[in-house]
């Protein structure tokens, strides 16, 4: 754990040590790398100056981070990276981060929120990424988590009728024992809400 921590923080302080025009490219091109499985040797190295966390706005005008980006692209692979955490494997070397003893991951927070509650899993459901949410969910993604809007990851994917990652959702919910119930809208409710919006 403070290991994950040291170097989380590390990032984050070669991040904000570079200049604003520096930061705004490094994140844009960082936020780009993360839309597709093709740029993962490229965020391999981008991630060490990088805060992973962090919101930042990106190409689009919209605010969002390396997570919601690989989510809403359905970049797995790419996921996958940012969700792990340290390997340290049979590492007994005391050297700090740059030692190759062990693999480091993305270290990202699955369950990291921006400004409108919406987590990563959130944006796989709205992307219909059956892959994307199982392997958010793998790493400890919150399936019950509601936006600010009220929307939980299962009810976004069905208001936008996106079938195969609603019932991906669905069978991890009852793998994980979620109380599906409470969190599956009935279908009067669904007309309902289609009809407000």
């Amino acid at each position: 754990y403070g290991v994950l921590t040291i170097t989380k923080a590390r990032r984050k302080e070669r991040f904000q040590a570079l200049s604003s025009e520096d930061q705004r490219h490094f994140s844009l091109a960082f936020l780009d790398a993360c839309s597709s499985d093709e740029h993962l040797p490229l965020i391999k190295q981008m991630i060490h100056t990088m805060d992973v966390d962090g919101f930042f706005v990106g190409s689009d005008g919209s605010e969002t981070c390396a997570l919601h980006t690989a989510a809403f692209h359905g970049a797995s692979q790419v996921l996958e990276f940012l969700c792990q955490g340290i390997d340290y494997g049979n590492n007994t070397c005391e050297e700090e981060e740059s030692c190759h003893c062990f693999h480091d991951g993305g270290l990202c927070d699955v369950n990291a929120r921006d400004s409108n509650g919406w987590t990563a899993l959130h944006f796989a459901a709205g992307a219909n990424s059956a892959l994307a949410a199982k392997t958010l969910v793998s790493y400890g993604a919150h399936l019950a988590v509601e936006a600010n809007n009220g929307y939980t990851p299962i009810q976004w994917a069905l208001r936008l009728s996106n079938e195969s990652v609603a019932e991906a959702l669905k069978e991890l919910m009852i793998e994980k024992a979620t109380d599906a119930k409470r969190w599956l809208p009935s279908p009067p409710l669904l007309s309902q809400m289609a009809n407000r919006f």
